[in-house]
């Protein structure tokens, strides 16, 4: 007869490799410091990121999460699990200055944990600001002062051979002006009684 006992398997299985430390290793908790800026300035209305500070190399299987965020009702978050980028929108009607705070679990593969804290602060979006137009330059009026009779080659010009301006053309600006601001005839007696023509 063929013996009937089967050699037996062994019943121990080999262990699995596991991340946790040894003891007296540091957790890795304790070797690594991420973190994000303490306080962020957000627009309203808008999905604003936030990116991972400080130590960003950490080890493989790290994860992200949003702790208990203060005022949910009017703040949204949310994270990506394995880059710890951080999005938050302040709700449309929020005030200038409103802020609202949370926390950043981080858990790494040796169960070891970081908890980091954040607020933000609410500001409103900026207004595009309009380039004035410049409007246009008005073409400058024909100075009388420069004006010559063309027809009378005996009339007397304006200025003077050396640039200086007449007595008549003195009085040509004056009157001018004097027709401009509405005074007519008693503003050239006023101006003659002067002494300006």
């Amino acid at each position: 007869t063929e013996p009937t006992t089967k050699p037996t398997e062994p019943t121990t299985k080999p262990t699995e490799p596991t991340s946790e430390p040894k003891p007296g290793e540091k957790k890795d908790a304790e070797k690594f410091a991420p973190s994000y800026p303490a306080e962020k300035t957000v627009t309203i209305g808008e999905n604003n990121t936030i990116a991972l500070a400080g130590d960003t190399n950490l080890p493989k299987g790290t994860t992200f999460a949003i702790g208990t965020p203060s005022h949910p009702e009017s703040w949204n978050y949310s994270i990506n699990k394995a880059t710890g980028l951080i999005a938050v929108s302040p709700a449309a009607n929020l005030g200038e200055g409103s802020w609202a705070t949370t926390t950043v679990v981080v858990t790494y593969p040796d169960k070891s944990t970081d908890i980091i804290k954040l607020k933000f602060v609410a500001k409103k979006k900026d207004e595009p600001t309009s380039k004035p137009t410049s409007e246009p330059t008005p073409d400058p009026s024909p100075d009388p002062t420069t004006a010559n009779n063309s027809s009378d080659n005996n009339s007397s010009s304006s200025s003077s051979e050396n640039g200086e301006l007449t007595p008549g053309a003195i009085a040509g600006i004056v009157i001018g002006i004097l027709a401009l601001l509405g005074l007519g005839a008693g503003g050239y007696n006023w101006a003659h009684s002067q002494g300006l023509i």
